[in-house]
């Protein structure tokens, strides 16, 4: 596992309320556009479809001719073509929303777990875990390296790059 990606592991793990701050960031249009609420966009459509009906049962009982008829059919099935594909729209955002706060209660309490299982470990479970992680450490007269296991550069052949030393 690259470092970086590590650390964005323990820092999520940490603070889980950044990714639900990331993804409303992220779902924010660039211009700020009023929307309105699905519940406005519903109200819309079902008069819209009355009044289709009620065009349609004009035409059929022969109070409109055809040249009248065909626009108003027309100009009312594309609008309402239109406030149907913004009600899909919106629902498809509420459900994303409502993934997201599925994702986000999972992922806190996935931290707390791992946050209370590192606090209630014995030594003999903490010295395996940093068993699996550190791959030396390196004493001199002035200084502490620990090189860890994980490789931060993959696929990268250099192998100055490969050693890791974090803690002095």
């Amino acid at each position: 596992m690259d470092l970086a990606v590590w650390q964005d592991v323990c820092t999520l793990l940490a603070h889980p309320e950044r990714l639900a701050e990331e993804y409303r960031r992220r779902l924010q249009p660039e211009t700020p556009a009023t929307r309105p609420p699905l519940v406005t966009v519903e109200g819309q459509i079902s008069p819209l479809r009355q009044g289709v009906a009620r065009l349609i049962d004009r035409y059929a009982d022969g109070l409109l001719d055809t040249h009248e008829f065909e626009p108003r059919i027309l100009r009312l099935r594309q609008r309402l073509t239109r406030l149907q594909e913004q009600r899909q729209h919106l629902a498809d955002e509420a459900a994303s929303y409502a993934e997201l706060q599925l994702i986000i209660g999972r992922l806190e309490d996935v931290a707390t777990k791992v946050h209370h299982r590192l606090e209630e470990a014995d030594w003999a479970s903490k010295r395996e875990r940093i068993r699996t992680l550190v791959k030396r450490v390196e004493v001199a007269q002035d200084q502490v390296n620990i090189v860890f296991r994980i490789d931060p550069y993959l696929g990268d052949p250099d192998p100055e790059k490969k050693s890791l030393q974090l803690c002095r």
